[in-house]
């Protein structure tokens, strides 16, 4: 039996490090600078350090530092594998974490964590945002394969383009794939242009190193080949002709009948019915033998009050029904 919030949470495995896009803080107050195209892998773990530096050596001049690295994640779908909220924090710790309308965790005057009790977000607008409210941050755990331990790194961002970016990456990935698991992916940061406010309060355009996810080249080659074989598959069932099953022909019409004439009243289907009868309406059908070198047919005999074509009263002049 579970206990509730305790032990009916998901799977898990043990969380080793931390990357980050800034170097260490020479401010505590300040964040550290950026470091551009590198990436820093922060750990108490120093087996794990060891491993990395082993695999990336000093990268930019310092340890624990990569341009590029290959990963698994764990999980199958993208809101397992990456974690976006809003969070605000005090002297004291996380004070709230919403989804910009509602708080999903908070705590109140007292100290007291309140989990899975609702709560309009207390700084939903931009202008209290700034003034010390909630900030947008993103948390992705991945598997790196050059520390070889079933254990999480989670790549940490408040950038709200780099949020973005993650989220399109992986959910383009999981779109073509149908999971993330298994899927050899590279983490990598790429210079681009955006436009965001500058220090006079108008917006500019300037160059910053976003975060980005593509799949192994390998992976996609694969992948790709997959792809073109299948769709030459579908194109070659479309164009292959109807293959018919081989065997006797057979006539269970007895020949010897065909002088006979054979009445009887039918119900016709509704396709075959004559000006719109229903299928229910029932008609008079004869059978005759028609010249060479047509074959038997069955013509319907119209009832009263119908409009007869002129062949058939050549052909009946005796039956042609009283109007």
């Amino acid at each position: 039996m579970a206990i509730k919030g305790l032990t009916d949470q998901a799977a898990s495995f043990a969380e080793i490090g931390t990357l980050r896009k800034g170097g260490k803080k020479i401010d505590e107050k300040k964040p550290g600078p950026d470091l551009k195209e590198y990436l820093r892998f922060v750990t108490h773990d120093q087996a794990a350090a060891n491993a990395f530096t082993a695999a990336f050596g000093d990268e930019g001049g310092a340890p624990c530092q990569a341009k590029e690295i290959e990963f698994y994640l764990p999980f199958a779908t993208v809101e397992e594998n990456l974690e976006a909220w809003r969070e605000q924090y005090g002297a004291g710790g996380l004070i709230h974490r919403c989804d910009g309308e509602t708080c999903t965790m908070w705590r109140d005057d007292r100290g007291i964590v309140h989990l899975n009790e609702p709560v309009p977000c207390p700084t939903p607008t931009p202008e209290q945002r700034k003034a010390g409210g909630c900030k947008q941050v993103a948390r992705l755990k991945i598997i790196i394969l050059e520390l070889k331990r079933f254990a999480f790194v989670t790549l940490t961002t408040t950038s709200i383009y780099d949020i973005i970016a993650l989220h399109r990456n992986l959910l383009a990935i999981q779109m073509i794939n149908g999971t993330l698991r298994n899927v050899p992916l590279i983490l990598r940061r790429v210079e681009k242009e955006i436009s965001t406010p500058g220090a006079d309060g108008k917006r500019a355009r300037y160059k910053k190193w976003l975060l980005s996810i593509e799949p192994h080249p390998e992976w996609q080659a694969t992948k790709m080949l997959e792809h073109r074989q299948s769709m030459m598959q579908l194109a070659h069932a479309a164009n292959e002709p109807l293959l018919l099953e081989s065997g006797d022909i057979t006539d269970d019409d007895d020949d010897d009948d065909d002088d006979l004439i054979h009445e009887g009243v039918v119900d016709l289907p509704h396709a075959a019915q004559p000006f719109g009868r229903s299928s229910a309406a029932a008609c008079r059908v004869r059978r005759f033998r028609a010249p060479k070198p047509l074959q038997a047919r069955w013509w319907p005999m119209p009832a009263a009050g119908w409009p007869v074509h002129r062949s058939w009263r050549r052909q009946n002049p005796a039956r042609i029904p009283e109007r």
